[in-house]
């Protein structure tokens, strides 16, 4: 599979519809067109690059979480578990602040 253009990414308008691209506005990734006047074009093309720009912080904290937590061990099997979970919700709520900064 083809490596994707390096972010982050931008959205610009432009005379023939509102382009993706990386930030230093080299090359056009995409161009988000209104087909028939249905959806927001702008707002499509807002998500399309926060999606993007946030992907790899999202598949790093979800390998994170894929893989035993260190400094969560406990002899009490519930204590573990309760360890566990608040080290997964951790990570889970520092990459959802991380998703939600870049709106």
């Amino acid at each position: 599979m083809a490596k994707h253009t390096l972010g982050p990414w931008t959205y610009r308008f432009r005379s023939r519809g509102t382009t993706i691209e990386p930030l230093d506005g080299d090359t056009e990734l995409a161009i988000v067109a209104n087909t028939y006047g249905v959806g927001d074009v702008d707002g499509n093309a807002r998500f399309i690059v926060q999606a993007c720009n946030v992907h790899e912080e999202l598949l790093a904290a979800l390998t994170k979480i894929a893989t035993a937590p260190e400094g969560t061990y406990s002899r009490d099997k519930e204590q573990y578990l309760k360890n566990v979970v608040a080290w997964c919700q951790e990570t889970a709520q520092a990459a959802i602040a991380k998703a939600q900064e870049s709106e």
